[in-house]
C-alpha cells in the first residue's frame, strides 16, 4: 500500500514545493514592480528584500529632502548589501554619496564595483562617463556613452543625445564618435536623425557624417536632405555644398543641376529639384520623350508653385532660358519661373504660356548683385478656370552666365 502511495505523495511534495516557489516568485516580483514606481513606500511591506531597500537608499539620496537624510540612505544601502553583495543601486548610492563627500578615489572603487556587476546601469555608466571627461580621455567617454545607449529607455536616450549634439562640435570629439558610428550601434539610427534635425553645430554634424560615410557607414537619403535643408535655411553654404558634393562628386556649383528635368530617383535635397505636390497637384520628373521634361497637372482655380531649386551663383550678369513644350494656358496667365535672392530680393520673373505648336523658348537676363550668395528658382503655375485645369510639360531650364 505505501509503494502504491510513495509517487503519489512525492507529487504532492512537488506541488507544494512548486507552489511555494511559484509564490516566491510572485512576492519578488510584486516587490520589484513596486519598488521602481515607489521604493521608499514599497518598504514597509517588503522591508527586508534586499532590492527593495537598494532601490529606496538609491531615491532617498537622490531626493534627501522629501525622504530622509543622505546618511540614512547610506545605511539602508550598507544594510542592502550586507544582504545581497549584488544589489547595484545599493553600490551606486555609497558611490554617490562618496563623490558628493569629495572622497574620489572612493567613489572610484565603488562605481568600478558596480559595473563589474552590471554593465547596463545607467547611474554607474553617467559617473563613468564624468570621470573620463575630466580625465580628458575622449575615447574612454564615448565607451561609456555605448554602453549607456544600448540599455536606455527613451528617457535616458532624451537625456543623452542633447549632449552627445552638442559635443560634435569638439573635432576630437567628433573623429572618435565617427568611429563608433561605423560599428553601427544599435542608437546610431536615433541619434543621427536627433542630429541632423536638432543641430545645434550643423556644420559639425555635416563633419561627423562625411567623417563616417568615408569609413563605411551608409548615410540614409533623408539624412541628407534634412541636414542639407537645415544648412541651406542657416545660411552655412559653404559646408552645405561640400557635403552635397561629396554624395554628388560631378555637380556643377554655378549652373542648375539637371536641367533636363530626368527622373533620379528620391534625390530632394535644396541643390536638387524639390517637388511640391499638393491637394491637386500633380508634378513629375522625365515625363516627357527621352525620360526628361517637367509635367504638371493642376485642378481648376488651384495655384501653387510646383519645383524649386537652390543655385549659388556668383554676382555677374546671366541669361535664364527655359523651352516649354507643352501649355494649357496663354502667355501671361500660365507657369512662370521666379529667381529671388536667399533674402527674398527678386531677380528675374520669366513668363511662359502658349500657343505652342512643337516647342518654345522663352529667356530673360538678370543680374546677380553682391550680397546674393544663394538663389532660389521657382516654377509656379497659375490658375486656371478650364475644367481640365492647368497642364504643361517644361522641357528644360539653364542659366548662362554672360560675357
Amino acid at each position: 500500500m505505501l509503494k502504491g502511495r510513495f509517487p503519489f505523495v512525492i507529487r504532492c511534495l512537488i506541488g507544494l514545493v512548486l507552489v511555494g516557489a511559484g509564490y516566491l516568485a510572485i512576492i519578488r516580483n510584486v516587490a520589484a514592480a513596486w519598488s521602481k514606481a515607489d521604493p521608499v513606500s514599497a518598504m514597509s511591506v517588503f522591508g527586508g528584500d534586499a532590492r527593495v531597500m537598494a532601490r529606496a537608499a538609491q531615491v532617498m539620496m537622490e531626493r534627501p529632502a522629501a525622504n530622509g537624510s543622505q546618511a540614512a540612505a547610506v545605511a539602508l544601502a550598507r544594510k542592502a548589501l550586507s544582504r545581497d553583495g549584488t544589489a547595484v543601486s545599493a553600490v551606486d548610492t555609497l558611490g554617490l554619496s562618496a563623490a558628493l563627500a569629495g572622497n574620489n578615489s572612493v567613489a572610484n572603487n565603488w562605481f568600478a564595483y558596480s559595473e563589474r556587476l552590471s554593465r547596463r546601469d545607467l547611474p554607474t555608466q553617467l559617473y563613468l562617463l564624468e570621470k573620463a571627461v575630466n580625465d580628458g580621455n575622449v575615447k574612454e567617454a564615448l565607451r561609456h556613452y555605448d554602453i549607456a545607449l544600448r540599455s536606455a529607455n527613451d528617457s535616458g536616450t532624451s537625456l543623452l543625445f542633447p549632449i552627445l549634439r552638442n559635443a560634435t562640435s569638439d573635432p576630437l570629439i567628433r573623429r572618435e564618435l565617427a568611429q563608433t558610428l561605423r560599428g553601427k550601434p544599435i542608437w546610431s539610427s536615433g541619434f543621427l536623425v536627433d542630429l541632423v534635425r536638432n543641430g545645434p553645430d550643423y556644420s559639425a554634424a555635416a563633419e561627423l557624417l562625411l567623417d563616417a560615410r568615408r569609413g563605411g557607414l551608409p548615410i540614409e537619403p533623408d539624412l541628407d536632405e534634412t541636414l542639407l535643408g537645415n544648412l541651406v535655411a542657416r545660411g552655412e553654404t559653404a559646408s552645405a555644398w561640400q557635403y552635397y558634393k561629396s554624395i554628388h562628386p560631378a555637380a556643377a556649383r554655378v549652373l542648375i543641376r539637371n536641367g533636363t528635368f530626368k527622373s533620379v530617383g528620391a534625390a530632394s535635397t535644396p541643390f536638387d529639384w524639390q517637388l511640391v505636390p499638393g491637394s491637386g497637384v500633380s508634378v513629375e520628373l522625365g515625363a516627357g520623350q527621352d525620360d526628361r521634361g517637367l509635367d504638371y497637372r493642376l485642378s481648376p482655380t488651384v495655384v501653387a508653385t510646383v519645383a524649386r531649386q537652390t543655385l549659388l551663383l556668383p554676382p555677374g550678369r546671366y541669361r535664364l532660358d527655359s523651352v516649354l513644350r507643352e501649355a494649357s494656358q496663354m502667355l501671361k496667365s500660365g507657369p512662370y519661373w521666379e529667381l529671388k535672392c536667399g533674402d527674398e530680393r527678386s531677380l528675374a520673373s520669366l513668363e511662359m504660356g502658349g500657343p505652342i505648336e512643337n516647342s518654345k523658348k522663352f529667356s530673360i537676363d538678370f543680374t546677380v548683385p553682391p550680397k546674393c550668395e544663394t538663389q532660389s528658382l521657382a516654377l509656379t503655375v497659375r490658375a486656371s478656370d478650364d475644367v481640365q485645369g492647368a497642364t504643361g510639360l517644361v522641357d528644360s531650364v539653364s542659366v548662362m552666365r554672360l560675357q
